[in-house]
């Protein structure tokens, strides 16, 4: 062998020399001091736990304060903590609480506690010779809290819940018939047996819907102010539109408000913003059930809180449901709280705050950008007036052999548009149609900067005065269901625009001009043009 061989080999040696002589001094040391007996469980310290009766040893040589009784075995679980006592009840496997019949679970919850309650599996026994006179030092002499499990076969565990262990998480606790034995019950307790009832409930607001069944959805109303029937002011009423009523027979649903008047609603708004947050609304938590006053004026929503209110109807006839709820300010927690009435036994809910946003919004998000949304076969006459100018055009509808729609159009004076001739009407209806909502009277500033505040009594006196009135338009429907529309200026650009007596938003005083320049175009049957300015 090479001397460079060799000095290899006797390297590898004493390597293998040190690693022997390190676990054998590691083995004396785990002999000695019984470490090695105390990871391993010998089964000479199994045989030295000593059981009292009814105990049972579980894994790991813990002990359990009684038998373990798994979900199936469970009949109900009466609980009593700080926050209140409720009981849950097995039925065919499925616990729930009696006094609120048909209300949704957290099943995960509900499966932590039935494994907290029936496998009462403890850190250590404290001792087994406790006297009367010592519970006081654990808190068991008044207990904390308490549950009280019963079996089907009719067996019953009460086991009551003491102090706090500080330094290991747990709790002292004692099973009742069994005072001489304290246990130290590990966190869990905690997570479980002290949940106040709300948390296992889903905060449930109102039933998911999907798109395709907003049409289900009727008379959506927001109200604002007190609670109280004198202090409730109307924002909006929003109806479903009749298949005669639609403005595109496209779509599926469309919507028009009541109140405070018939515009025509933004329905990408009403059915983004509004119906795809609220159908389908579950909170983040349920934080109390019942009908205490002043335990839901905690939450902003007590009698003389300042609150939105929400109600609307869902299906028709026998199946019609309705709905009420309740949504506080949004309160110095950065939260808003709503009522549901959805399990018959009312509830609050906590909403994170994009889920209410809307209900802040003003009654412009509301409104469709383009109000005058009548399709011209409902219509049957025009009128239109300028301060001493007046039109009426007359629309006769027909149809040709074929089915299609023919429209004939007179007007004053013998005026008259054949169905060849009538396209340019067409556009002309096209301008009426365009008149755009710029935004509402009471906006922060107005075109010269200043803020544009007006009473209800400021608005009236605006739009009575003769000098300010630059136009009225009225949609004489086949229904009998008149629009009318009329403009007054309040500024050098903007005119109120007053729907059937609604007084809420301005237009731009050019379209009032172009309108009016293009009635002369069609009487002197020159080309309209839907898309100029002027």
């Amino acid at each position: 062998m090479t001397e460079k061989a060799l000095s290899k080999s006797l390297k590898y040696l004493i390597v293998i020399s040190c690693v022997f002589v390190f676990m054998l001094a590691l083995w004396i040391v785990l002999v000695q001091t019984n470490l090695l007996d105390r990871l391993m469980g010998t089964d000479e310290e199994q045989t030295q736990i000593e059981l009292v009766p009814g105990e049972v040893l579980g894994p790991n040589n813990r002990i359990l304060m009684f038998e373990h009784v798994d979900r199936s075995r469970i009949s109900s679980i009466e609980i009593h903590n700080p926050d209140g006592e409720y009981t849950f009840v097995n039925n065919n496997g499925s616990f729930g609480l009696p006094q609120y019949d048909g209300m949704y679970y957290d099943e995960q919850s509900i499966a932590s506690l039935v494994v907290s309650a029936g496998y009462t599996i403890t850190q250590e026994r404290v001792t087994k010779d406790a006297k009367k006179e010592d519970l006081k030092k654990y808190g068991l002499d008044d207990p904390t809290a308490y549950w009280i499990l019963k079996t089907v076969e009719g067996r019953t565990y009460k086991v009551l819940v003491g102090d706090c262990i500080l330094a290991d998480g747990g709790y002292y606790g004692m099973l009742e018939g069994r005072e001489n034995c304290i246990y130290i019950l590990n966190s869990t307790v905690e997570s479980n047996i002290f949940k106040p009832l709300e948390v296992y409930v889903v905060p449930l607001v109102c039933y998911g819907l999907s798109e395709q069944t907003y049409y289900l959805v009727d008379n959506f109303q927001i109200t604002h102010g007190l609670s109280g029937a004198k202090k409730r002011d109307p924002f909006v009423h929003v109806k479903q539109c009749t298949k005669e009523e639609f403005t595109n027979p496209d779509v599926q649903v469309e919507t028009k408000l009541q109140y405070p008047a018939g515009y025509k609603t933004d329905d990408t708004f009403f059915m983004s913003s509004v119906m795809g947050k609220f159908l389908s609304l579950v909170g983040e938590e349920t934080v109390y059930i019942g009908d205490s006053k002043e335990k839901k004026a905690e939450f902003g929503l007590g009698e003389d809180d300042f609150i939105y209110e929400i109600s609307f109807s869902l299906g028709s006839g026998d199946e019609m449901m309705k709905f009420v709820t309740r949504v506080s300010e949004l309160q110095d927690d950065g939260y808003y709280y709503c009522t549901s009435n959805l399990y018959n036994h009312e509830m609050v809910v906590k909403c994170t705050k994009d889920t209410f946003n809307w209900l802040e919004y003003g009654l412009i998000e509301w409104i469709d950008d383009y109000p005058i949304m009548l399709n011209i076969t409902g219509v049957d006459a025009i009128s239109i007036e300028f301060g001493e100018n007046k039109y009426t055009f007359d629309l006769i509808h027909s149809t040709d052999s074929e089915g299609n729609a023919l429209l004939e159009v007179k007007g004053d004076d013998g005026f008259v548009l054949e169905n060849s001739e009538v396209q340019n009407f067409r556009e002309f209806y096209k301008v009426l149609l365009s008149v755009q909502i710029m935004g509402n009277i009471n906006s922060e500033l107005n075109e010269e900067g200043i803020p544009a505040t007006f009473t209800d009594e400021e608005i009236e006196e605006i739009v009575e005065d003769e000098n300010n009135f630059m136009g009225r338009v009225t949609f004489h429907k086949i229904n009998g269901d008149d629009k009318n529309y009329s403009f007054h200026r309040y500024s050098t650009r903007r005119a109120i625009f007053n729907y059937n007596g609604a007084k809420n938003f301005y237009v731009l005083a050019d379209w009032i001009e172009k309108l009016e320049n293009d009635v002369e175009l069609v009487l002197q049957n020159i080309e309209v043009d839907s898309h100029s300015k002027n």
